[in-house]
């Protein structure tokens, strides 16, 4: 769909309003930016717009990833502490009804066992441990290449060496 002709009619279509308090409509989504028009009269000053365009899109996409994976950071954190508390307070409960302090402690302790296999079921399920690497790691996926097409590009403008020795022959 690289065609023109191809690409649909009219720019994708925003939200009103809404979005996370602190963030401008565009860092609200990763919908697709108008491709940046211009006089190619001058190409090395085109090619230079379009390069702070390419990096600055790289910016936001990596920035918008490295946000999404707070509140899944903070969720996957605190059903793992509530899972690693209940399943140690569920083999703590048998005990201290074995030392006779408390009656009727195993019984607890079965619940706050099924209460922590519910948190990490929940998190399974709602995807927030994987989803906060995921989101770290296209982060960081995004920022290699971003810092490959950085350094490609002084090579081209200062008119380095080549990858792999040669002169570019």
């Amino acid at each position: 769909m690289s065609q023109p002709e191809m690409q649909p009619e009219g720019s994708p279509v925003r939200r009103e309003g809404g979005g996370a308090p602190g963030r401008s409509h565009d860092e609200d989504d990763l919908t697709g930016r108008p491709f940046p028009l211009g006089d190619w009269g001058e190409p090395a000053e085109r090619l230079d717009e379009l390069y702070r365009w390419v990096e600055a899109n790289a910016l936001r996409t990596a920035g918008w990833y490295l946000a999404d994976r707070t509140w899944k950071r903070r969720g996957a954190r605190a059903l793992r502490t509530g899972a690693a508390a209940c399943v140690i307070t569920g083999a703590a409960l048998p005990l201290v009804g074995l030392a006779g302090a408390v009656d009727g402690a195993a019984g607890w302790g079965y619940l706050s066992l099924l209460l922590g296999a519910a948190c990490v079921a929940c998190d399974r399920y709602f995807g927030l441990t994987s989803g906060w690497i995921r989101d770290v790691a296209t982060a960081q996926a995004v920022q290699r290449r971003l810092q490959a097409l950085q350094f490609d590009w002084r090579r081209e403008r200062t008119g380095g060496p080549r990858p792999g020795g040669g002169d570019g022959r």
